[in-house]
């Protein structure tokens, strides 16, 4: 536990946190995860049936890459991928 000195008296100091109030680091990625996990899922299932598959797919996995590496980094390839596919259009035109 952290004390602080306040007049004369020291005084417990609750850690500093930039983080939102409230939630814990375990309660946050269980409810980035679940909501991210239900997004992206939503969106697979959209590929067969008609809505915006891939797009929603995306941003469940946007949502995941805000708790989770791995989602991340799978976003970045994505990303790259894009971008590259996008620069050899214009090379072509």
């Amino acid at each position: 536990m952290h004390l602080r000195r306040l007049g004369g008296v020291e005084a417990p100091q609750q850690p500093v946190s930039n983080d939102q109030p409230g939630l814990s680091d375990a309660a946050r990625k269980v409810v980035v995860g679940s909501v991210g996990g239900v997004v992206t899922a939503a969106g697979l299932v959209m590929l067969v049936t008609p809505g915006p598959g891939i797009l929603v797919s995306l941003a469940g996995l946007g949502i995941l890459a805000r708790e989770f590496p791995g989602a991340e980094r799978q976003l970045q390839r994505i990303r790259r991928s894009v971008s590259r596919g996008t620069n050899d259009d214009e090379r072509e035109a």
